[in-house]
């Protein structure tokens, strides 16, 4: 058996359970809950990138900031994007201040998302212009589509040694669909989806189950992950015993201060995790 699979094996009951209590639109305070209000997918695509990028800080000032951008996009943010003009439009997001981000970052990320809408007609054919169905996974092509918006703090980059936490949240939100992500594009396959190692993920594998690659460990013997993301040398890693669905629930187990997962774990009662810190990269 693949050492992937093998490894995939022996968490799956568990994985599975766990999927299964988190499997709900109000399993925590999250960003997505605002993701979800678009039933547009033209509409969703913008406010989810939106939201990724934001997504680091104190989670309700993360809700709040993510707030004061979609009341400028109005009730069509893929209308408002495609007609955005940042002389005309964007003294509204002049006050703006996320952390370090201001309301510049967020006027040139609109007028680069702008410029995709009009070449490509939405975000996800820009994306999949850059993807390759004979790739291993999604690294190659969110470095393709980074690669057209720029430099930009929000399109980072694999090749940069970026784990491009916020990008693989935003494919996430856009690509998968159950009860917390919405979904909506059809053109990228959720098998091909990364999970970049991040310290609730280490935690909640442990290192059995997340064969050493070599280079692949953090200065504290904490494994990055089982197999590089493409031929790019992204730090965005495949988890070969964590499928991309279970992501969001080992972070919400990590931070409720519930002991690692193993096949003979015990598993969380469903209820809802308090407010939380989400990390930036």
């Amino acid at each position: 058996m693949p050492a992937r699979r093998a490894h995939h094996h022996v968490l799956k009951p568990a994985l599975d359970a766990l999927y299964d209590t988190f499997n709900a639109p109000e399993a925590a305070l999250d960003p997505i809950q605002i993701v979800r209000r678009y039933a547009d997918v033209a509409d969703r695509e913008i406010v989810a990138f939106v939201a990724a990028g934001l997504a680091f800080g104190r989670v309700a000032s993360v809700m709040a900031s993510i707030e004061a951008v979609c009341a400028v996009l109005g009730p069509s943010p893929s209308a408002f994007v495609r007609a955005f003009d940042p002389a005309r439009d964007g003294t509204r997001l002049k006050p703006f201040v996320h952390r370090w981000v201001r309301g510049r970052d967020v006027v040139h990320l609109l007028a680069t998302l702008r410029d995709m809408m009009r070449d490509h007609g939405s975000i996800e054919r820009c994306f999949a212009a850059g993807y390759d169905a004979s790739d291993e996974d999604l690294a190659p092509a969110i470095e393709a589509f980074s690669a057209r918006a720029g430099k930009s703090y929000f399109f980072a980059k694999p090749s940069s040694g970026s784990a491009c936490k916020r990008m693989n949240l935003f494919l996430r939100w856009m690509v998968r669909s159950d009860a917390v992500d919405p979904g909506g594009w059809t053109r990228i396959p959720a098998s091909k989806l990364l999970v970049p190692l991040d310290t609730h993920t280490i935690r909640e594998v442990p290192a059995a189950h997340t064969p050493r690659v070599a280079g692949l460990e953090d200065g504290r013997g904490h494994h990055r992950g089982a197999a590089q993301a493409g031929p790019v040398g992204s730090r965005a890693l495949r988890l070969l015993a964590v499928p991309p669905r279970n992501d969001g629930q080992l972070r919400l187990r990590h931070e409720a201060g519930q002991r690692p997962l193993s096949p003979e774990a015990a598993l969380p009662t469903k209820g809802k995790p308090k407010s939380r810190e989400l990390t930036p990269n």
